[in-house]
């Protein structure tokens, strides 16, 4: 499984590309909502997991662009924010896949995915927050 990890924090995208590659899923990452829009025409993943509040062009942004395109628009995004209202608002609006509320655990981020591929999720490689 291919997947694009979006998030302006480098800490953050390493973090989680790490513990993704760990976990045998193929990783790309990218800064920014623009950047993201490249790589998903490009790497053409089967899940995005997305920051919201980006300068440049942010999560909103993103999502816009996303979902005009018809050949990107099926591709599912997960939602990562600090804030869980504005993830659970854009989750509804773009017809995100999930989101996900910073601080979350690896139990949630790895339940995300898994219920994307339609599989019970197995426990993390260690447990923990990812901030």
């Amino acid at each position: 499984m291919k997947i694009l990890v979006v998030d302006d924090f480098r800490d953050m995208r390493e973090m989680l590309a790490e513990v993704l590659r760990a976990a045998s899923y193929t990783v790309e990452t990218a800064a920014d909502g623009a950047e993201a829009l490249d790589k998903l025409r490009d790497f053409a993943p089967d899940l995005v997991l997305l920051d919201l509040f980006m300068p440049h062009t942010d999560g909103w942004a993103f999502l816009e662009a996303q979902q005009a395109d018809p050949r990107l628009a099926a591709i599912p995004v997960v939602v990562m924010s600090a804030s869980h209202d504005a993830a659970t608002s854009v989750a509804r609006r773009y017809r995100a896949w999930s989101c996900l509320t910073k601080p979350f655990g690896l139990r949630g981020l790895f339940s995300a995915i898994e219920q994307r591929r339609g599989t019970t999720p197995g426990p993390p490689p260690e447990t923990g927050d990812l901030r």
